[in-house]
């Protein structure tokens, strides 16, 4: 009375074809909508800030963690940045933060 009768169930309808084309074509637009939303905007991010440093040239303002100086000399990797009154200091191209007169970095980057 208190255990109900319990009943065979057919065995569940195994994977068919449409199944696995729709949960790859499903798979496809989330991986899709990811690249679109995600990936694509942080590259176009990288390469500008790549573009950046490298227009960076004698005479720009730099900050190089915290340390706002001017760019006395640059070759490929390394800039030498005058961070006081005969005080220079050598820093990678990488390592520097944010370049401060934008306006004359944008032009050089285009």
């Amino acid at each position: 009375m208190f255990i109900a009768s319990a009943y065979a169930q057919t065995a569940a309808v195994a994977a068919t074809g449409d199944n696995l084309i729709s949960m790859v074509v499903q798979f496809a637009l989330v991986m899709g909508i990811l690249y679109l939303l995600l990936i694509r905007p942080q590259q176009k991010k990288v390469k500008k800030q790549i573009a950046r440093l490298q227009a960076i040239q004698p005479g720009d303002e730099v900050l190089v963690s915290g340390i706002v100086g001017k760019v006395v000399a640059a070759n490929d990797d390394l800039l030498t940045v005058r961070v006081a009154k005969e005080t220079d200091i050598q820093v990678m191209r990488l390592y520097v933060t944010d370049v401060l007169n934008k306006e004359e970095a944008v032009k050089k980057g285009k």
